[in-house]
């Protein structure tokens, strides 16, 4: 029997922290016998499984005896805390568990659910009808590859609620369509605005980290909308009909709908006249859907105009302010030398606005200047207009008004 320590045996200060007990000495000892015989086994090419249940065995009993010993604590200070450390109380215990508070409630803004486009099988809506509905958008020029600037672009908003409606999908609608025609090069949306300068829209929003409307139009969500050259509505139409027969055989749609057309020009109408089924609507232009309330052709700004006195010169002289797409128009606009600059922000992290303004007189000079701007400049392109001037019988204001292409915002009147 090896000799075992008391618990009441006194070791110096040296001793207590160099020596180590005998028992620790001889496991030790015993513990490098053994791998040093494992070693030897598979040397030799032995598995050494039977002495490993003796080692194990034996090291059990060796770390039970030792198990069995308390040594003596060395550290006061340690030894009186075991003594004198209470039981923490519930509600310190409770408090420890819970996480660190990061926020309040008045910190977090609240923000409005996203639309989703409309799929709803209870949602209430005509789904008995898809109306079409067309607004002259300036010149398939600025919108399509070589393309004269005399031809006109057409924007066509389509109306279709309910189940399974036009909206739904509607890219990829538009795919398989185009493959059922007999034309090879129609394979995709990009092969439709290259062979038949047609652009279509579908009303969602924009993928890059950008304002969806930084101008406050209210685009009207997963609305889609065309813009079609003069020479395409015969083909845009037939499109909008077979998008919605292929919807119908393939059991997307039940029934199918009525098909209108709309709109408060008549110069839009094919020279064959209407196909069937389409049906044309005389609806009061007071009605018709908002041009602005869908993306332009490019981007996400339309044209916006506003008039307003001129504080820096005479008396009588006003000042046209145009921005938002104006990118697209910049040559035309240099050749009628209406220069610009950037309008001053409040906010430091806004983006600057490009202004182009031209200061004028309301005289046979200054409308005749107005009237190239829009025509030559814009090609009569729509134009979102805002009354500065609050003068309802002006009479400059009031000749603006009649072009077809300035449209006055709703809180115009």
């Amino acid at each position: 029997m090896h000799k075992q320590i008391s618990s009441n045996t006194q070791l110096s200060e040296h001793d207590n922290r160099t020596a180590t007990p005998p028992n620790n000495i001889h496991y030790l000892h015993h513990e490098q016998t053994l791998r040093m015989a494992a070693k030897v086994q598979f040397k030799n090419g032995q598995t050494g499984k039977a002495d490993t249940g003796k080692r194990t065995q034996h090291s059990r009993n060796t770390k039970t005896n030792i198990s069995n010993r308390q040594p003596e604590s060395t550290d006061h200070r340690d030894s009186s805390r075991q003594h004198t450390a209470q039981p923490c109380s519930p509600s310190a215990s409770v408090a420890a568990k819970m996480p660190k508070r990061r926020f309040q409630a008045s910190d977090i803004t609240v923000q409005a659910p996203t639309p989703r486009r409309m799929n709803d099988p209870q949602q209430t809506g005509d789904n008995q009808t898809l109306t079409v509905t067309l607004a002259r958008y300036g010149s398939a020029a600025f919108c399509f590859d070589h393309t004269a600037t005399q031809e006109k672009l057409w924007q066509a908003q389509v109306d279709h609620a309910g189940y399974n409606n036009f909206s739904f999908k509607i890219l990829q609608m538009i795919t398989e369509v185009l493959r059922t025609y007999d034309d090879s090069k129609l394979t995709d949306t990009q092969a439709l605005e290259t062979h038949h300068k047609i652009r279509v829209l579908n009303g969602g929003p924009t993928q890059a980290k950008e304002d969806n409307d930084p101008d406050n139009m209210k685009f009207v969500p997963w609305r889609p909308v065309f813009y079609v050259a003069d020479q395409s509505i015969t083909f845009f139409l037939d499109l909008v009909y077979r998008i919605m027969k292929h919807k119908n055989d393939t059991g997307q749609l039940t029934d199918m709908p009525e098909f209108h057309i709309q709109s408060a020009r008549d110069d839009w109408m094919p020279s064959e006249g209407l196909a069937e089924p389409w049906q044309k609507l005389d609806t009061d232009p007071g009605w018709l859907p908002s041009i602005f309330r869908v993306p332009p052709p490019r981007g996400r700004r339309h044209v916006l105009c506003q008039i307003e006195r001129s504080e820096d010169t005479h008396d009588g002289e006003y000042a046209l302010l145009f921005w938002g797409a104006l990118w697209v128009y910049r040559d035309k606009l240099d050749s009628l030398r209406i220069n610009g600059g950037f309008a001053p922000s409040q906010d430091p992290t806004e983006k600057r606005t490009y202004v182009r303004m031209v200061k004028l007189n309301d005289d046979a000079a200054g409308r005749e200047r107005i009237s190239s701007i829009l025509n030559n400049g814009f090609h009569q392109v729509p134009i979102y207009f805002v009354d500065q001037l609050q003068e309802r019988d002006n009479a400059l204001y009031k000749w603006l008004l009649s072009f077809e292409c300035v449209i006055p915002s709703p809180d115009t009147f």
